[in-house]
This record gives structure tokens, sequence and C-alpha cells, in this order.
């Protein structure tokens, strides 16, 4: 995806690094509203944890993101099956070259794809914690154009920063580098998020005694990606910066530009005096 991360393939080991763990995939998502009230269980104590546990979770999912959790579940799979490792290479990541090759599809697939069931499990924990209330916010017809178009859009951003990286560097490996993952549309609902709710208080899952404003997450992680661009006209890194700050600008312009301008919901809230919170 604007993928999240990149993936380098050396003496048949893939090495790679999620952008989403390294900056935001530790940051747990706020507490759900929707809680449902518990039933009597003749499960024994750990099953009906577990059973309560995934009930409350089915409770707050919507149509949409459960569709792209399936989508992305079904492609985790394939990338399991030997026989299928060169047609997922070729058709499940984007880079330059993959793209000037003709695989413009690429730049969509690749939203869908995870090889690695770690960088799979952030980017999914993000989707089905802050897109159910942002498909409650558009709609789940807006909510998928907007995944899809924000993916798309952060996976051109993020061809088009190793594009301009080897202008300058001239190394011609950059072109070839294949990425993958859902970071880029992910960061878009992070982004709008962030928006709706600047106050929401989130907590970081390595350090839980930690917990920072929403408002303060969109600075830090533009600054962060901003930077990993600029060092990547120097150095190498695992990581598609510019596929984050793609995902992060189609986010910011999504609340500002259209929600705040075209949503009733947004509209009737801040003329409520209510700010920007949900």
């Amino acid at each position: 995806s604007c993928m999240a991360r990149r993936v380098h393939r050396g003496r048949g080991v893939v090495v790679a690094a999620s952008g989403f763990a390294g900056v935001t995939g530790v940051l747990v998502a706020y507490k759900s509203t929707a809680m449902m009230g518990g039933s009597a269980s003749s499960l024994p104590p750990p099953l009906d944890g577990f059973a309560r546990g995934f009930e409350n979770w089915m409770s707050n999912q919507r149509p949409a993101t459960l569709q792209i959790l399936a989508m992305n579940t079904l492609v985790l799979v394939m990338w399991r099956v030997p026989a299928l490792q060169g047609a997922m290479y070729r058709n499940f990541t984007t880079s330059v070259a993959a793209v000037a090759s003709g695989r413009v599809h690429t730049l969509i697939t690749s939203v869908f794809s995870h090889k690695e069931f770690w960088h799979y499990a952030l980017n999914m924990f993000a989707l089905t914690s802050f897109g159910p209330v942002l498909v409650d916010i558009m709609g789940n017809e807006h909510f998928m154009k907007f995944y899809l178009g924000s993916g798309v859009l952060s996976s051109v951003v993020g061809i088009a920063v190793p594009l301009a990286q080897w202008i300058v560097r001239k190394q011609p490996t950059i072109l070839a580098v294949p990425s993958l993952g859902a970071s880029g549309a992910v960061f878009a609902l992070l982004a709008t998020w962030t928006q709706v709710f600047p106050h929401e208080r989130l907590m970081i899952v390595f350090f839980p005694f930690v917990s920072v404003e929403a408002q303060q997450i969109f600075p830090a992680i533009v600054a962060f990606d901003t930077l990993g661009c600029l060092y990547g006209f120097v150095g190498n890194s695992f990581l598609n910066h510019g596929a984050h700050l793609g995902g992060m600008a189609c986010g910011y312009l999504m609340y500002h530009e259209y929600l705040r301008k075209h949503n009733r919901k947004i509209q009737r809230w801040e003329r409520r005096g209510r700010g920007r919170y949900y």
C-alpha cells in the first residue's frame, strides 16, 4: 500500500517492517461505547470471557469493516500457499517498476496484501477500532469509497516518493522495491478520526500508563514520515513513508473538505457547540 511497508528479498529471507507498527501500530483505539449487556452462559469461564468479548467486538463492527477484514484475510491465506508466491509478488505488491510494466492494478491489490501475520494483525486491529464509528458518520458506501480511494492515492504517493529519490540518488534498485499493506488506507482512517475526536485519549500498547490526545498523534506521524521521506534521499528505509503521508493527507482532507461541508451529522454537532466531538 501504500504500503505500509516495503519487502526486501535476500537469500530467501523476507525482511519487512510495518510503518503502522513503528508509529501507530502501538496505539490502542478509544474505548468502545457500544457495549452489549451480558447474558447467563454455561461455558467455562475462559471460553465464556472469549465469547463475550467476541460478541462485543462483532456488535461494534459494520458491514464495510467486516468486508475489508475478510478480503485482507483471504489475501493473507493466499500468501501461505507456496505455489502462489510468484503470482502474489507480481500482483499483490506494488512498486515503480510494477506500475511502469503495466501492473497498475497493484496500486489497489497491494492495499489488501500482508505477507506476515503481525503486519496483518496490526492493520486490521486499527481498521476494526477506528473504522466502525467512521462508517456510522459516512455511511457504508461512502466509507468504502473513502477507504479504497485513500488506498489507491497513498499507493500513488508511495511510488512517487521513491521515484523522486531515484532521480536524486540514481540507484536503480529503489524502483523495484516491492511494497504492500493496508497502512496507507488505515492512516487515512486514523487521520480523519483524530480530526473528529481531537481530545480523545489513546494509550500506547507497550506503555499502557502513557496516553496522548488524538490531536497530538496527527502532527507526530506527519513529522515522523516527513523525516523518513527526506532520509530516503540519502539512505534506505524499510517503511513506505510516502504512502503513510498520502494516507494522512486523504484523511485530513476528508474531514475538512467533505465532512465539515457536506455531512449533516458533523454540521449538526458543530452548530450545537460540540466542536468536533461525535
